[in-house]
């Protein structure tokens, strides 16, 4: 599971919401080259983000096909494209950071 934590750009207008970050995961499957079988996401237009990534999904995406994707900038949905962190069962979450 590769994971990170953004902050939404819509977000940085708002003085009151100084520490709120988004959450995403790429849930792969590592003995099929990294397939994506699944993705999270908790932040604004997430219906929006999962919309595009469940027909990626249903085409075979892989972690690679979204590491050599170029974001657009500044978008909240970018962050799938540079997500290097991972996170195995028992793991801690980050309480702050990135990508």
């Amino acid at each position: 599971v590769y994971h990170c934590t953004a902050q939404p750009l819509e977000w940085n207008l708002n003085s009151e919401r100084k520490d709120d970050m988004g959450y995403m995961k790429l849930i792969v499957d590592k003995e099929e080259k990294e397939k994506v079988v699944g993705v999270h996401i908790l932040g604004p237009n997430a219906g929006e983000i999962i919309q595009g990534l469940s027909v990626a999904i249903r085409c075979g995406v892989t972690k690679e096909h979204f590491d050599d994707c170029v974001g657009i900038h500044p978008t909240y949905a970018e962050s799938y494209t540079t997500m290097t962190e991972e996170k195995t069962e028992g793991s801690a979450l980050p309480t702050k950071g990135g990508c």
